[in-house]
């Protein structure tokens, strides 16, 4: 394969791999607002948590304090079952980062790569120019001796 269409064919590599990066980027985005959802969330049935253990100021039918019981023992279930999906969804995430760095890695060597051989192409057609321009330099000054 010719030096152009190697350049070419890497460039064409290069972007490709610049999207992965971008899409990466956006997926990695799209689950850290999740993230800061789940974090919303438990802040908020910590609240609802809270609220609902109060000491009663006066005397509460028993029926009423174990319907509260109940009710915070579900808040309890859920927030630990937000937790748990936080976790995983935290380990993901973690997952993903280690796939976004190997792939901006890739993607960097590929552009050192291109930005090498776009300079061995460039000063291959430089030397080309010089060379046609020394000899038309050269058959001038053969000329003018004539």
């Amino acid at each position: 394969m010719n030096a152009p269409r190697m350049v070419k064919c890497i460039a064409g590599l290069v972007s490709i791999r610049e999207a992965e990066v971008e899409k990466l980027t956006a997926s990695l985005a799209r689950q850290e607002s999740v993230r800061a959802r789940f974090h919303r969330n438990l802040h908020a049935m910590q609240t609802l948590f809270d609220a609902a253990g109060g000491a009663p100021a006066q005397a509460v039918p028993p029926t009423l304090l174990h319907n509260q019981a109940g009710y915070r023992l579900a808040m309890l279930d859920m927030m630990q079952a937000h937790r748990t999906a936080l976790r995983a969804h935290e380990e993901h995430m973690q997952v993903e980062r280690q796939l976004l760095a190997a792939t901006a890695a890739r993607c960097e060597m590929w552009r050192r790569e291109l930005r090498k051989r776009e300079r061995r192409l460039d000063a291959a057609r430089e030397r080309g120019e010089q060379r046609s321009q020394d000899e038309l330099a050269a058959q001038a000054w053969i000329r003018s001796r004539a």
